[in-house]
């Protein structure tokens, strides 16, 4: 998850000016961090979670487009923003191609409809602010930030998870929740509806919090950002989780194939016997 933004018009006869933003943030005075981690997942929980929703995404709406740590260019009145997004989301657009990175000039200035970072160390003041500003600035209509771990921050402690959603006007309007819609493991009726966001008018999902049974580091918790379906309980899992569990749907119904065909032999056996 990193971005560069341009700082300078372009023009003819004078060179594009870059600075990079990603790892520059200001030291947040309420932690004792002294200088910003270089990296971009920059522990196993980040890395997780952008594989993750990556591959959420990409098996359940097969004819959209997922982007994961990819640079994104886009111009806005002769300024070049370069933002790397840990995932972003391409609605009705089904290139098959792999990119070097997207520049939305060379497709019709497209942007994504849903752009997602994951609060990291050295990233998440500007993710939380100026990245924030920048999607709002380029139209993207749906930014999400969230913590899947602890970030040593006093103010952005997981559960988080943060939405700007533009509205008719195209004014961002944020929505926040630190509640745990489910625990991983639990029986999706246990799940929390009040701790779900609707971001429905611009995608087709709900979005909320899962506390994993993974820990991390000295046992702190995990969290995981789930996407639901608009009216269902239905939580989009990923290709390995669906497969897991049809297997475990399969071995249980051959399981009780296996018991009724052993009670029809016991069955059976104790009939010819009595019956011959």
């Amino acid at each position: 998850m990193q971005k560069q933004f341009h700082t300078d018009h372009a023009t003819s006869d004078s060179k594009i000016k870059w600075e990079s933003s990603r790892h520059s943030q200001p030291v947040d005075p309420t932690t004792n961090e002294k200088k910003p981690r270089l990296g971009r997942r920059e522990s196993e929980p980040h890395s997780h979670e952008i594989t993750y929703l990556y591959d959420v995404l990409s098996y359940n709406f097969p004819n959209d487009r997922v982007m994961w740590d990819l640079h994104h260019y886009f111009t806005k009145e002769g300024i070049v923003y370069d933002i790397q997004f840990d995932v972003s989301f391409f609605p009705g657009f089904s290139m098959s191609e792999l990119l070097p990175s997207f520049r939305s000039p060379n497709f019709d200035n497209r942007v994504p409809a849903l752009a997602i970072n994951i609060l990291s160390k050295s990233t998440y003041l500007n993710d939380v602010g100026l990245h924030a500003d920048i999607c709002r600035l380029i139209n993207i209509p749906v930014y999400v930030i969230f913590c899947s771990h602890p970030i040593d921050s006093n103010i952005y402690t997981p559960p988080f998870l943060r939405v700007y959603m533009q509205d008719l006007k195209g004014t961002y309007i944020q929505k926040e929740t630190r509640k745990i819609a489910l625990r991983e493991g639990e029986k999706i009726e246990n799940i929390d509806v009040t701790a779900l966001i609707d971001i429905t008018a611009k995608v087709p999902f709900r979005l909320g919090l899962m506390e994993r049974k993974v820990k991390y580091f000295k046992n702190k918790s995990v969290y995981r950002l789930i996407l639901m379906h608009p009216t269902r309980l239905e939580i989009y899992w990923s290709k390995a989780e669906i497969l897991e569990k049809n297997y475990h749907q399969e071995k249980m119904s051959a399981e009780q194939e296996k018991a009724r065909a052993d009670k029809l032999e016991t069955e059976l056996a104790r009939y010819k016997k009595n019956n011959i």
